[in-house]
C-alpha cells in the first residue's frame, strides 16, 4: 500500500547507506483511517484479530437526485438561486412575498468497488486473498493462502495439510498425519525426506532445519 500527500511519508538513509528508505507516519492503520479506499493502498491489510484481514473502505460522498455532487447536502446552484430570491432591497416599498427556500436533498452514497485481490494461492497462483483458521503450514503453523479448488484437491490427497513458502519444497514428503497413507506412500515420503536431509547435512546454518526433519 501507500500514497497520500508528502506529509504522510518519513524518510532517511537506509541501514546499508544505499538510497533512501521511506515509511508511513503512524503506520498503515492511520493511513487507512485518513484515506480509506480513496488512497493508493491495494488489497487487504493483515490484522492480528479475528478479522485476519481488513479492507480499505471508500469514503462516503454526497450526491443529489440529479447525481450532482453537493456540499454539506446543499446544491450550490440551488442555494444561489434561492438566496437571491429572498433578499429584498431596502428601497423597495412593495412587500415581497416570502419565498420558502428549496434545498436539494442529498443522500450519502458509497459506491463500493470490489477490493483488488493482490494475493495468490500458493499452490496454483490463482488470485486469492482469504486466510482461513485451518489453512496453516503443517511444518511451522504459519498461515497459508490456499484457494477453494486447491483445498478440495489437497483434502483428498493429503488430509488438508499445507506448506508455506519456506517449506513448500517439503509438500511431497513431510506430513503430520500418517495414518491414512499406505506403506508404499510412506516409503516414498521417507526417501524424499532423506534427499532433503542430505542436501542440508553440513554446517550450522541448517541445524534447525535438520532438527525439524528428524522429529
Amino acid at each position: 500500500g501507500g500514497g497520500g500527500d508528502g506529509g504522510d511519508w518519513e524518510g532517511g538513509k537506509g541501514g546499508s547507506g544505499k538510497g533512501s528508505v521511506y515509511h508511513l507516519k503512524r503506520g498503515i492503520h492511520k493511513y487507512l483511517d485518513k484515506y480509506g479506499g480513496d488512497g493508493f493502498f491495494e488489497g487487504k491489510n493483515f490484522v492480528f484479530d479475528r478479522r485476519v484481514a481488513a479492507e480499505a473502505v471508500a469514503k462516503p460522498i454526497l450526491v443529489d437526485d440529479d447525481k450532482n455532487v453537493s456540499i454539506d447536502g446543499i446544491d450550490k446552484a440551488t442555494t444561489a438561486t434561492t438566496l437571491s430570491s429572498i433578499i429584498t432591497p431596502a428601497a423597495t416599498a412593495t412587500p415581497t412575498p416570502t419565498v420558502t427556500p428549496t434545498i436539494t436533498t442529498a443522500t450519502t452514497t458509497t459506491e463500493k468497488q470490489p477490493p483488488q485481490i493482490v494475493g495468490k494461492c500458493l499452490y496454483c497462483t490463482k488470485n486469492h486473498d482469504t486466510f482461513t483458521a485451518d489453512g496453516v503450514c503443517t511444518v511451522c503453523r504459519e498461515l497459508v493462502l490456499v484457494c477453494i479448488d486447491c483445498r478440495s484437491r489437497l483434502r483428498a490427497a493429503h488430509n488438508n495439510e499445507y506448506h508455506c513458502l519456506d517449506h513448500f519444497h517439503l509438500r511431497h514428503c513431510y506430513f503430520t498425519t500418517l495414518t491414512t497413507y499406505g506403506m508404499n506412500e510412506l516409503q516414498d515420503q521417507l526417501e524424499g525426506l532423506e534427499v532433503v536431509l542430505g542436501s542440508i547435512a553440513g554446517g550450522k546454518r541448517y541445524k534447525q532445519k535438520r532438527r525439524t526433519l528428524n522429529r
